[in-house]
């Protein structure tokens, strides 16, 4: 093991170099693209773009919930979150569209719900599943179109099949679709390996790559080879992807600051970058450092409040918590009842959130760097930045460990912007948005022209002014594959459950659904059960004090549930 390291360690320095080669070569590429389509006026710089044009840092975190300090839970310990949110616009209702990574990146990436890209769940390409795949354009696709220089690190889309790549978990990315040069893939197993170079399959890829010293770290831990749900140990930050990431994000800074300084002195504009960074973390399993771990003492760390399921919640709603249960830890301990509620010993409850809060703590502290970059490089202030979370987290409110939830805890995200040309900053906004919004907010934002068939809205009036609303619901939905005490059943036969957020209330209906590929449409008139959950008077900094109640067969709100029951029939079908 060690020789073949120190040879991935060589092949990753001559990848560099070829690497920055590629920048400058795609470069080229994307400013010819962008000239066809810009006039000679518009052109005001020697690579072909606009100098009018901003950035865009654009950073993605995996299995996130809003549970920040930002978002008012001052005992997180995320700096670098609330830096970001007095830069712009923190957005506190904010949804994803199906709680799972690559149905929610996706839907994110291409600005279309998740039946249109007939993505619902792991493991299917969108480019195969929709009609015309190969013509779509992603954002980064789109931005690259335009005369942007686009490039990935971490995980932006999800990684392996569902973007492409040659097998279930590894490459991908939407090579070459999206981006200028190859993606930067950096993951963690459970065992503690990054994503190995050679199933990078250069030059559609390259990866980082784990030193000796923190394979050795890791060994004398126990932690290197072993799948478990949590770990401490003293091992540095770079030996996690958070520090690769970070350290491969502020290298990219640092070149384009470079070409910035050689584009002023030269008199020119400089082409723009669309950086996008994604860290995998606090994704389980929950490992960090051990500074991390010593943000939270023991005795600060609280259980859930509410740890039963929802009264009168039909089981079609419950997730049973099955990626956790995976793991060899937890599966002896996380019992399941006949009354579809998990049952988890308090002693490792505390344990997981205290695991998860440090793991988000690792991920803050390296977004600080990456902040840091763009600061020290002087392209803060030509530059959009853009952070959200892929979909919701439970930790043990409910009866629920993970995401594969209509609760709010399942698809409830962080989202915050800050952009050179919005009118208010260190601001916060109540507004209902979505995911899906983000793909018109940037093209708006940068000066680009809308791409077709966006199923979201722009944000950039909530940005100018917090009190803006763009629409008076969000809608998510899942697909479930396994209903309590029923055998698993296949994708084609499960129940579709569609929800939507309003500032009063959250309603949900689960459905027959029909997966053809060529038409697929939920089927209203099969109901395999319906929620209903009143959210006034919610408390800000809480994370259970809502949604323990069905309100559904309560004849009180028999005019509530008919009138969403409308309303989330029109937003299906018209997709918006």
């Amino acid at each position: 093991m060690p020789s073949k390291e120190r040879m991935s360690t060589r092949c990753s320095s001559i990848l560099s170099l070829v690497l920055i080669s590629l920048i400058c070569a795609s470069s080229v590429v994307s400013v010819c693209a962008a000239n066809e389509e810009k006039s000679d006026e518009d052109v005001k710089s020697s690579n072909g773009a606009s100098a009018v044009h901003p950035n865009v840092l654009f950073f993605g975190v995996d299995d996130l919930r809003p549970e920040l300090a930002s978002y008012g839970f001052d005992f997180m310990h995320t700096p670098s979150v609330t830096r970001l949110a007095e830069r712009g616009t923190q957005f506190n209702n904010a949804y994803c569209q199906l709680a799972v990574c690559s149905p929610s990146r996706t839907s994110l990436l291409t600005g279309r719900r998740p039946d249109t890209t007939r993505i619902w769940t792991i493991g299917p390409y969108f480019r195969n599943t929709m009609p015309d795949g190969p013509k779509i354009k992603t954002m980064p696709q789109w931005f690259k179109e335009h005369g942007y220089n686009t490039t990935g690190i971490g995980k932006i889309f999800h990684p392996g099949s569902s973007s492409g790549g040659p097998t279930k978990d590894e490459g991908g990315g939407d090579m070459p679709y999206s981006w200028s040069q190859p993606y930067f893939f950096c993951d963690q197993f459970t065992n503690d390996t990054v994503q190995s170079t050679a199933m990078q399959h250069f030059p559609n890829g390259t990866g980082c790559v784990q030193s000796e010293e923190c394979i050795e770290c890791f060994q004398k831990a126990g932690t290197w080879g072993h799948p478990i749900s949590l770990a401490v140990t003293d091992c540095p930050d770079v030996c996690y992807p958070e520090g690769l990431i970070s350290n491969e994000a502020v290298r990219r800074l640092n070149y384009y600051g470079q070409l910035q300084r050689q584009a002023e002195e030269a008199g020119t504009g400089g082409q723009p970058f669309f950086l996008a960074v994604g860290f995998k973390r606090p994704h389980l399993a929950f490992k960090a450092p051990r500074k991390y771990f010593d943000l939270y003492p023991n005795s600060t760390i609280k259980l859930a409040k509410f740890k039963q399921r929802p009264k009168g919640v039909p089981d079609v709603a419950m997730y049973m918590s099955g990626e956790i249960r995976g793991y060899p830890d937890v599966h002896p301990l996380l019992n399941v009842s006949a009354s579809c509620e998990t049952d988890m010993p308090d002693w490792k409850a505390l344990e997981l959130r205290q695991a998860y809060y440090s793991s988000v703590s690792l991920t803050d502290a390296h977004l600080g760097l990456v902040l840091d970059a763009l600061d020290s490089n002087g392209l803060a202030n030509n530059t959009i930045i853009v952070f959200w979370g892929d979909h919701g987290y439970q930790l043990g409110e409910h009866s629920e460990w993970g995401k594969c939830t209509n609760f709010e805890l399942g698809t409830h995200v962080p989202l915050l912007i800050s952009a050179p040309s919005q009118k208010q900053r260190n601001t916060k906004s109540s507004a209902m948005v979505e995911l899906v919004d983000l793909f018109p907010t940037l093209t708006e934002l940068a000066g680009l022209p809308q791409a077709p068939d966006m199923e979201g809205f722009s944000l950039v009036p909530i940005l100018d002014d917090p009190t803006q609303t763009v629409k008076d619901a969000a809608m998510s939905q899942f697909a479930r594959e396994g209903v309590c005490g029923k055998k698993r059943t296949p994708l084609e036969e499960s129940p579709m459950g569609y929800t939507i957020r309003t500032a009063e209330f959250r309603y949900t209906e689960w459905v027959k659904f029909n997966y053809s590929l060529a038409d697929p449409k939920p089927i209203w008139s099969e109901n395999h059960g319906t929620e209903l959950y009143l959210h006034t008077g919610d408390a800000e900094s809480s994370m259970d004090d809502f949604e323990n109640e069905n309100l559904a067969e309560d004849t009180k709100y028999a005019d509530t549930v008919k009138s969403l029951h409308e309303k989330l029939v029109t937003m299906v079908e018209n997709k918006q």
